[in-house]
């Protein structure tokens, strides 16, 4: 009995320390309308919209997203 008690505590000791160290991710789907301008977010480009933004550090931050197209007027945001 005393082993799985220690067996329990080491794999939920485990558990918790992977949760830890992985945190969390996000992801957004950035979409235009029309399609096919130019996404940069933080001034790196994602590319084309529609394209998804991934971000893995886990915490909440705020972020620059800047959408252009030729013959539009580019657009700003902070999110």
């Amino acid at each position: 009995m005393k082993k799985f008690k220690m067996v329990k505590k080491i794999i939920a000791f485990f558990a918790i320390t992977a949760l830890i160290i992985s945190g969390c991710s996000h992801t957004a789907l950035i979409t235009t309308s029309p399609t096919g301008a130019k996404v940069t977010v933080d001034s790196n480009d994602l590319g084309i919209s529609p394209v998804s933004f991934h971000d893995t550090s886990g915490f909440p931050k705020t972020f620059f997203v800047k959408i252009s197209k030729r013959g539009y007027k580019e657009i700003g945001i902070s999110t």
